[in-house]
C-alpha cells in the first residue's frame, strides 16, 4: 500500500517537472504567481504600439509652453518672480495639468 502510494507520488512528481519543462520550452516562466511570456520586442515595435500616448504627451507639453499659456500663468503672481518670468512653481503646475490631461485621455480616450 506505501509503496503503490510512493509511486504514485513519483508519477506526480514526473508530471509536473514534464508541465514546467514544457512551459520554460514555451517561454513561460511563473514567478510570484504571474505568468511572464518572454517576448523580445525591439524599440521600433514599442514606439509603434505607444505611438498615440507618446503624441499626446508630446501635443501637451507644446501647448503647455506657448507663450499665451504662459501669459496666463504670468498673470498669476503665485507663478510669476520679481522680473516677470515664471518660476519653478509653474513648471511643476505645468507638468501636474500635462499628467492630469494624460491620465484622462488615456483612461476615456485611447
Amino acid at each position: 500500500m506505501q509503496q503503490q502510494h510512493r509511486i504514485q507520488q513519483e508519477m506526480a512528481q514526473r508530471q509536473m517537472a514534464q508541465q514546467q519543462e514544457q512551459m520554460r520550452a514555451n517561454g513561460m516562466l511563473q514567478q510570484g504567481g504571474n505568468i511572464h511570456i518572454n517576448e523580445k520586442k525591439d524599440i521600433v515595435g514599442i514606439i509603434q504600439e505607444e505611438s498615440k500616448s507618446i503624441l499626446v504627451i508630446i501635443a501637451f507639453s507644446i501647448l503647455m509652453n506657448l507663450d499665451q499659456v504662459n501669459s496666463l500663468f504670468k498673470n498669476i503672481s503665485l507663478f510669476a518672480t520679481e522680473s516677470g518670468e515664471l518660476n519653478l512653481q509653474c513648471v511643476f503646475v505645468k507638468a501636474l495639468l500635462i499628467g492630469i490631461s494624460y491620465l484622462v485621455i488615456k483612461t476615456y480616450l485611447l
